[in-house]
């Protein structure tokens, strides 16, 4: 397995809203350019974040993480 996952609180309360449903909890730009960077989130050809096999895996504890701040 890869190296733990760290994420700050706020990436963690937004990591649930992916990808966004329309009309739905909308994350911010900054939030999810930190998810893109750390390969949890795709960009999708319909312009939209998705979640990538490896943040599934995050958000379900298949993979270490912590959340810090």
């Amino acid at each position: 397995m890869s190296d733990e996952i760290v994420l700050t609180a706020e990436e963690r309360r937004f990591f649930w809203f992916f990808p966004p449903a329309p009309g739905g909890v909308q994350p911010p730009e900054h939030v999810q350019s930190a998810l893109l960077a750390k390969k949890l989130v795709a960009k999708g050809s319909d312009g939209r974040n998705w979640m990538t096999v490896l943040g599934d895996q995050v958000r379900l504890g298949a993979h270490p993480s912590r959340t810090e701040g």
